[in-house]
């Protein structure tokens, strides 16, 4: 999660909920484990998912797209 620029705070956040959840045995196996992590992640930036809002009378349309090395930034505009 580090690795991937999540972040120090998010991360540790994530862990300890996994961490409670195996603990109090809502996790039992590594599928259970994944599929909480990745519930976890969705939950975590649903509330920032938005449609692109585009005024069409303005002109010209500008996007700038930034990120890291290798963040798959040409993937999403292709």
């Amino acid at each position: 999660l580090l690795t991937a620029d999540l972040g120090v705070a998010v991360t540790t956040d994530l862990v300890e909920k996994l961490r409670k959840k195996i603990k109090s045995r809502e996790i039992g196996d590594v599928d259970a484990l994944y599929a909480s992590l990745r519930a976890e992640l969705l939950a975590l930036i649903a509330p920032l998912a938005a449609p692109l809002e585009i005024d069409l009378e303005a002109k010209p349309h500008v996007i700038l797209v930034v990120g890291v090395n290798g963040a798959g930034k040409t993937t999403t505009i292709g």
